[in-house]
């Protein structure tokens, strides 16, 4: 009995996992339905996590970090980020460009691509997570940089110029239908469904009424044969 309440919490706990991931994706529709055309002054939070933005500016590609250890399809590679210098105002914010393949050799760089013209730049807002497990990448003087996970800080230090309102709290990850970057095919977190966490408790469920009917069974045959 008291595997079978634990097999019940199980599942219970799955069903509270998917009403919690149903409202999560209803803020997330909510805030790709409503676009944003400028950042906001306030203190960046997760509750930003894939607002839908659309800025006019500039890539400085001169100061350009390969973000390491990215795979793709069973390819080991980068994600390329760049300061993007928005319009009219000092204002810079990191574009995650997307994937490209890294050589087999790794003293030799893949060859980036740069869009140099004031442009168009829409995606959906990301904020990184400290990661302490993050390797960290060997000091260099040259660029592009090669990084083990996105530090705001660290990178705000090594453009090493004058900014007044500093590096964004976010990264633009661009929307996958522009023609500008690379491969783009963003995960979120934890991608499991709400399909999924149903379909665990059902799981769940079922081995506890299982278990229920054999101990059933068993208790009243003994009975019998007593």
């Amino acid at each position: 009995m008291a595997l079978v309440s634990l097999l019940l919490r199980l599942g219970f706990w799955q069903l509270d996992r998917a009403q919690q991931k149903l409202q999560q994706q209803q803020l997330v529709n909510q805030r790709q339905e409503n676009l944003w055309l400028d950042l906001p002054q306030e203190q960046v939070t997760h509750a930003i996590n894939q607002q839908r933005v659309q800025l006019n500016g500039r890539l400085l590609h001169q100061t350009t970090w390969l973000l390491d250890n990215k795979v793709y399809q069973g390819q080991v590679g980068y994600e390329v980020l760049v300061p993007l210098l928005i319009e009219n105002s000092n204002r810079l914010v990191i574009v995650n460009l997307g994937w490209v393949k890294a050589s087999l050799d790794r003293n030799i760089l893949p060859p980036l691509q740069e869009w140099t013209r004031v442009q168009t730049f829409s995606g959906l807002l990301h904020v990184a997570s400290a990661n302490p497990y993050r390797l960290s990448a060997p000091a260099t003087q040259d660029w592009p940089k090669r990084i083990g996970d996105i530090d705001l800080v660290m990178m705000e230090q090594q453009l090493g110029f004058e900014l007044s309102n500093g590096v964004y709290g976010a990264i633009l990850r661009l929307d996958p239908t522009i023609n500008i970057g690379y491969q783009k095919q963003w995960r979120w977190g934890n991608n499991m469904t709400v399909a999924k966490h149903q379909g665990y408790a059902f799981q769940w469920f079922a081995l506890a009424l299982t278990l229920a009917l054999l101990t059933l069974y068993f208790s009243m045959r003994l009975h019998k044969e007593a």
